[in-house]
């Protein structure tokens, strides 16, 4: 079967973080395209709507990076990439936001974009990998112990940061927290963030995507109050509206998902 000689060329652009570029990583992240496609998928952190991969990388001083390819944009969500920056940028862009106002992220390292005619196709996030993959989603089900009093209340307090920062992840929630064996956190899927001006309203309500319930619910809403010198009971409430709001949204769209077949 001939060749198509008349598809349009596949464009490769890629951003470095500051002080990670070298000859090496450049060489790297052109053959990242072929890297990933070669990776044992049994070695995968995660595979379903984007990928998460673990490997070694070009930077012998970190160790493995992590990669999340993201999937590829259809239709008018492809020409709307052609507009704006890819998610694999945004996460750059945001993890050095996160950096430079001391937040605790893996540290990024660089993204990679393939265009075609300008529209989108495939991209790529690299950053450090973090010691684990272990949530704080545990720390929400079940009784309250020491450990994860405590790493509910540093959750609240990260994002008082955030939002004193004028930082809003849009997807703030168990399996997006992320904590180490000293019990420090990090933020991870930080493709999706607004940034500016935050209305007290908006910032309160992004703590119901954690679906905490009881005892989780009111120190998660105690130790942000604190931390932003909020009236705890005002706080709760905000979160308990946004939360059954939230959960009503989903189960409609469920419902809606099975009407449709």
């Amino acid at each position: 079967m001939p060749s198509n000689n008349n598809a349009p060329p596949c464009t490769m652009k890629m951003w470095i973080a500051p002080g990670w570029g070298n000859s090496n990583a450049v060489a790297w992240l052109r053959r990242l395209p072929e890297i990933a496609a070669a990776s044992d998928p049994s070695q995968d952190l995660y595979r379903g709507r984007n990928r998460l991969l673990r490997i070694d990388g070009p930077w012998p001083q970190l160790g493995p990076v992590v990669i999340k390819a993201f999937r590829i944009p259809r239709g008018i969500q492809a020409r709307g990439y052609s507009l704006r920056r890819s998610k694999a940028l945004r996460s750059l862009i945001n993890g050095l936001l996160l950096q430079h106002c001391a937040l605790p992220t893996p540290q990024p390292l660089a993204c990679v974009e393939e265009r075609e005619s300008g529209i989108l196709r495939r991209s790529w996030y690299v950053s450090a990998a973090f010691a684990t993959q272990q949530t704080i989603r545990e720390d929400l089900g079940g009784r309250l112990n020491v450990a994860s009093a405590q790493r509910l209340r540093s959750t609240a307090q990260l994002a008082a940061a955030l939002h004193q920062h004028g930082m809003l992840h849009r997807d703030f929630s168990p399996g997006n927290v992320l904590f180490n064996a000293d019990d420090q956190l990090t933020l991870v899927d930080i493709n999706r963030m607004d940034l500016g001006p935050l209305r007290q309203r908006r910032a309160v309500w992004s703590l119901c995507r954690m679906y905490a319930r009881g005892e989780q619910r009111r120190l998660l809403c105690s130790a942000y109050a604190q931390a932003c010198s909020l009236d705890v009971a005002a706080v709760e409430r905000r979160v308990w509206h946004a939360d059954r709001a939230l959960r009503l949204l989903r189960a409609f769209k469920r419902n809606l998902r099975s009407w449709r077949r």
